[in-house]
């Protein structure tokens, strides 16, 4: 293994232009709803958008990935694939944040809790409300978690939908972490954990 003055620590990080752009960019939504928006690629858990939807009529559940209409609800919209600067108003708006992607190949030993995936990233950059399945254990202040039940999926959306709470963490713009590693690897020095 190698010194450990030779390891960088970099934290994950995004394009502030893009989101900032986004942030100000027209609402694609319906104003008269409240609005949960999922984005990604990976497996969903259809049961909770199941449940949530009938739960919640007056909620409009809007899925951007490459998705078949696995749940039909007149309050749940597919919008398959978009460009990624696309998608981010989706985010950029919504009244909720959906991080339900389901991992069926992971195993205990594979599995890291707390593990913060893009998705939680973009949600937090837009101090968005986020709803995961409790088992990824991202215990946040603006992190409402679920269980896989009707009652739990219920809490879960009214306590993201009325709670309050701040946001501390810091999400990193990609242009200062490569200033960062430019400079840290030039002087030869680590990169300081900024977690």
């Amino acid at each position: 293994m190698a010194p450990s003055s030779h390891i960088l620590l970099q934290q994950q990080g995004v394009n502030k232009n893009q989101f900032d752009h986004a942030i100000h960019s027209v609402s694609p939504y319906d104003s008269t709803f409240k609005h949960a928006v999922y984005v990604g690629m990976s497996d969903i858990d259809w049961e909770f958008i199941q449940i949530a939807a009938n739960l919640f009529p007056t909620i409009q559940f809007h899925i951007i990935g490459p998705y078949s209409k696995k749940v039909i609800f007149t309050n749940v919209f597919y919008y398959g694939l978009l460009p990624f600067e696309e998608s981010l108003p989706y985010i950029a708006h919504c009244d909720l944040g959906l991080n339900i992607a389901r991992y069926p190949n992971e195993t205990p030993s594979s599995f890291i809790p707390a593990n913060k995936p893009l998705k939680y990233m973009q949600y937090t950059y837009f101090e968005k409300p986020i709803i995961p399945p409790s088992y990824l254990q991202l215990n946040e202040p603006h992190v409402f978690n679920y269980d896989p039940n009707k009652d739990s999926i219920k809490r879960a959306i009214e306590h993201a939908l009325t709670g309050s709470f701040t946001i501390h963490e810091k999400i990193h713009d990609w242009l200062d972490h490569s200033r960062e590693i430019i400079a840290q690897t030039s002087t030869g020095l680590t990169h300081p954990d900024t977690r």
